[in-house]
Formats: structure tokens, sequence, C-alpha cells
């Protein structure tokens, strides 16, 4: 007996140090996360990204390498590997996936930014298998570049079964070599299987054009503070994350001709120190007849330049921000004139002038904005790109929908230079009131619309072509219509302004946003 183990032990030993057994192997298989990847073809691929925080297991160390992906799985992990920021939107896109879903978050972002949708209006089916065409879609829309050209032969003897939709996001991984199929078939509606989606995340990280969402796009973001503290603005700021200028309220026209001066150093040294731009507003207050004294008064327009410089210097600010509102059409050349005159000082300086203008829209209000000569003279016009829908009109309507939205900066950008054009967008909505017949608005903040949509519990339709929610409901017996800002719509209006070229973005106003506003944006840059 005792010779018949000597004999094992040292057919064992032979065996080992032979290399029938590698003892590193048997560490390694030890230290895995999941006890049923050892097999798995895909076994590197699931361990990189799982190293990397991108792919998680089934709990229980199993990770279902041969397990299909379900759409909620797909949208999370793809969300993880292009680097969206996860947004915790207060309106769920789909009455299917709710806050309380481990994938919320991810969902929200996959909407948001346009990389999933769902397979009806408000159902997004989480817990389907998503397929292997379907996963095509999804990885094609998150590809910055495309390299094939619409309409090439596939070479898949399936390639009759492919869906007409699929089949450019097909071609293109196929020419990426992400999607090659197998035995020439792709199997379009064949489930993805966990360990081909760890191979397809692995290989889209490592396309020689990958990039993860990051904040380099280069545009300006201004914000205006309003009804809030210098502590809160500044908090709100830095979650902002790419805003690179702010634009306290300082100065005010007054009676005397002269302004008033609020400037709040510690605002001044914050900014300083974390590299934020400071382009104080100029205001009148919307008083049409003071503004009409100074501006066709040579002697005071000049004084209030000379004002205006001072002011500069002494704070050394970065820049100034008009903002004159309800100007007599009549005075249309004197505030030009003006515009022309400070900006002649500022730019001797070295410092920055924008003035705000509503959009074009050929009436009393927009008539005294020479836009191209105003162009011609500030750094950038920032168009108040908002209001679309107002009391005089008598109709509930949007505040700012996103083909105004477009029309009027298409309009801007025949009359300027893209490079001088900065958007504004609305952090704020109406609340209409039927009234005797008669639609009458409120102004509220973003979080207070997010109130009337929990207290009313009804949800909120999407209007695709609108690009907004819009929700009805009764109180007290009177009905009430709002058309929300929030996430997803900002977000839309955020990309149609990058796509249209315009240097940047400025928002009204900061303290009326939530912060799932500025993971979207982010996510847009």
């Amino acid at each position: 007996m005792r010779k018949k183990a000597s004999i094992i032990t040292l057919l064992i030993l032979v065996c080992i140090m032979g290399g029938c057994i590698q003892p590193s192997e048997i560490r390694a298989d030890e230290s895995l996360p999941f006890d049923d990847i050892a097999t798995s073809y895909a076994r590197t691929q699931i361990l990189d990204l799982y190293k990397r925080g991108l792919v998680y297991g089934e709990g229980n160390r199993t990770y279902g390498p041969r397990k299909p992906v379900t759409r909620e799985a797909m949208a999370t992990m793809l969300g993880r590997t292009i680097g969206l920021v996860p947004i915790r939107a207060a309106i769920p896109a789909f009455k299917d996936v709710g806050q309380t879903s481990w994938s919320y978050d991810f969902v929200q972002a996959g909407v948001t930014t346009g990389l999933i949708s769902g397979v009806s209006r408000d159902e997004f089916a989480p817990k389907r298998a998503i397929t292997r065409q379907e996963a095509a879609s999804l990885l094609y829309r998150s590809l910055p570049k495309k390299k094939t050209v619409q309409g090439k032969v596939l070479p898949f003897r399936d390639t009759d079964k492919i869906a007409d939709w699929a089949r450019p996001a097909v071609a293109e991984l196929y020419a990426r070599g992400l999607m090659i199929g197998s035995q020439g078939q792709f199997r379009p509606h064949d489930q993805l299987t966990r360990e081909e989606m760890a191979v397809l995340l692995y290989n889209l990280l490592h396309q020689s054009d990958f990039e993860k969402h990051t904040v380099h796009n280069g545009m300006l973001q201004m914000g205006w503070q309003y009804d809030i503290s210098t502590d809160e603005f500044t908090t709100r700021v830095k979650k902002a994350n790419g805003m690179n200028i702010v634009s306290p309220r300082w100065y005010f026209l007054t009676s005397s001709g002269n302004l008033t001066d609020t400037t709040e150093r510690s605002l001044l040294t914050w900014a300083n120190k974390n590299k934020r731009e400071v382009w104080p507003l100029v205001g009148n207050r919307f008083n049409q007849e003071l503004t009409h004294q100074i501006l066709t008064d040579s002697a005071k327009r000049m004084a209030l330049v000379r004002q205006l410089t001072e002011y500069t210097k002494k704070y050394q600010l970065d820049g100034l921000n008009i903002d004159f509102e309800n100007i007599a059409p009549t005075d249309r050349s004197y505030f030009t004139a003006f515009i022309a005159e400070l900006s002649n000082a500022l730019h001797s300086l070295n410092k920055k002038v924008s003035v705000d203008v509503p959009p074009d829209l050929g009436d009393d209000w927009s008539e005294p904005y020479d836009f191209s000569s105003l162009a011609r003279y500030v750094d950038y016009v920032v168009l108040m790109a908002y209001n679309e829908t107002w009391e005089g009109k008598g109709v509930a309507g949007s505040n700012a929908s996103l083909p105004w939205l477009e029309k009027h900066v298409k309009r801007m950008l025949t009359l300027m230079p893209k490079e001088r054009l900065i958007v504004a967008l609305p952090f704020y909505t109406m609340r209409w009131q039927e009234v005797n017949g008669k639609a009458e608005p409120e102004e509220i903040t973003m979080a207070n619309s997010f109130k009337d949509v929990q207290t009313s519990g009804i949800r909120p339709v999407w209007d695709t072509r609108l690009g907004q929610y819009y929700i009805t409901y009764r109180k007290q017996g009177k009905i009430y219509k709002v058309w929300l800002e929030e996430s997803r719509s900002l977000a839309l209006k955020y990309r149609t302004v990058k796509e249209l070229g315009a240097a940047g973005t400025a928002f009204w106003h900061v303290g009326a946003e939530a912060d799932e506003v500025w993971a979207a944006i982010q996510n847009e840059q």
C-alpha cells in the first residue's frame, strides 16, 4: 500500500514538472472573479472589462457567459464603456423602466443622447433579450465616425434576413471587424450572449478612433446668476463642469444716469481661482424711458461707457454682458452706437463685450436690434432662445420648442458669423392656466414643474416634433398645461446648437435647473 502511494506521489510530481498541470493555472482559476468563465472564449475580454468596472456578474460568482444579454444590460454596459454620465431624471422615458430599476440612470442617459430607443413610444422592454442586429445598431450609434458607404454589399448568406434599419450598422461593424459573423452567416435574429457582448465592447474600446465622452469640444458656456446666493451659485457652476463664464447681475441703470454697483469680490476671487471668466450683466430693468434718455444723449451715453470701463478696470473683469430690453424701436441706431462705443473702449483693454438679443420676430420687441451691425462690434451676440409663446397670444404653448429654436438660430447665422453667436437656453418654463377661455402663463422653475408632474399623478407625453414632454392636468377645478424643460429636452437643444456651429450656449438662469441637466449636457460635449 505504501509502495502504491509512493508511486502515485511520484507520478503527480513528474506530471507537474513535465507540464501536465501548472500550479499557476490552478491559482489563476481560483483568483477569477467568476467561476463560470474559465472555458469561455471571451475570458480575457470579460476579465479586462471587469477590471475596468464596465461589466459585472449575475451574483454568486457567476457571469453567465452563454446567457442572453437583456436590453437594459446592453444599454448599461455600453453606456459605461463609452463614458456616458448616468442621468437620474425626474421623468422616466419609459413606463417599464422606473426610478427603482438598477438600469434606470443609464437607460435615461441612452435615451437622452439618442443612443437607445424603445420598442414603442413609452416601453423599453428592459428584460427582453437583445438580438445581434439590435446590438449592432446600438454600437453603430456610439461610433464617433462612420467608415462605410451606404448600400455596400454584405458577405453573409443570410443578408436577406437583416432588417433594412440594421444594414448600415451591420456593414459598419463588419468593416471594422467588430461583428464578422460565423460560418458565413450573421444570424441577425439570434440573441446576443453575454460573452459575445464582452468581445464586442472590448473590441470597441480598442478601435483606433474610439473616444470616451469627455468635456473637450471647446464651446463657450455662460451661466447667469439670479435669485441665489454666491455660495449656491458657485456650487451649481462647479456641477456644470463645462461652464467657463459666469454672469452675475451687478450693474443697472439708475434715474441719475449712473449705474448700481453690487460687485461681490468673493465671486471674483472664486472665479479667478477656478479659471472662470466673469462677464457681469449690465441691465436697464426694461425701463424704456430711462434707456431712451441715456441712449439718445451722446454725453450721457459716453458717461455710461466711461463708468463701465472704470468698473472693468477696477474689478479686473474679463468682459461685460449688455442686457437692454424693451428698447423703443426708434432708438435702434442709438443702441447700436452705444454698443460700438463700449466695444471700442473695452477692446482697447483686451476685454470682451457680449450683447443679449431676442429672436428676429419682426415686431417692436426685436426691431431695436440691428443684429448684423451689433455682431460687427461685439465679441458675442447672445440669442435669448425662449419666450416662444407669451401672454399676449392668449393661447398656451411651448416656451422654447426645438423647431422654433432651430429656426431662429439658423436665422441668426444668416446675419453673423457662427463664431459670434451664443445661444441662451431656458432652465424655466411656463405653467398655463385656462381662465375664462383664455390661457394665462406663470413662470416656474424646473423643480416646480417636476412637482406639478408628481402631484398630478399623470404621466407626461413626449412630443417628438417639439422635442419636449407635455402634460395637461386638473387641479382644484382648473386646467393647467405645461411644456416641460428637463434633461432630455435641453440635451436636444444643446446638440442642435452644437451641430449648427454656434460658439456656445448660455443658461437662464443658474439656480432654476435640476442636477440632471448638467449630466445630460456633459454627455453632449
